[in-house]
């Protein structure tokens, strides 16, 4: 039996880009609830559908990803302090996205 893949080319939106941001930041749902003014429910929808979008299994793969993307930078200052770099989300193109469908 032969495998069937498929490619599709996607894009967050700016707010599921937002919200895996601050998740990537270390920040939890009611902390990223109240720093955008959405509920925790629509936090874990946005991860959630960020998730299926881009073909990962967990949220760790998803900071991982979103890492790897260059989306997010992190390093560690002389005062302990992590420093965060973010590409702004206009900089964030879509992404061939490949998908096994056996």
């Amino acid at each position: 039996m032969s495998k069937i893949i498929i490619a599709k080319k996607v894009r967050p939106t700016q707010r599921q880009y937002e919200v895996l941001i601050l998740r990537v930041m270390g920040m939890k749902y009611p902390e990223i609830e109240k720093s955008l003014s959405i509920s925790q429910s629509t936090v874990k929808k946005h991860l959630t559908q960020l998730m299926v979008k881009l073909n990962c299994f967990s949220q760790s793969e998803l900071v991982d990803f979103a890492k790897s993307k260059g989306w997010i930078e992190s390093s560690l200052k002389s005062s302990g302090e992590i420093e965060y770099r973010v590409r702004p989300y206009e900089q964030v193109g879509a992404l061939q996205i490949f998908k096994n469908l056996n």
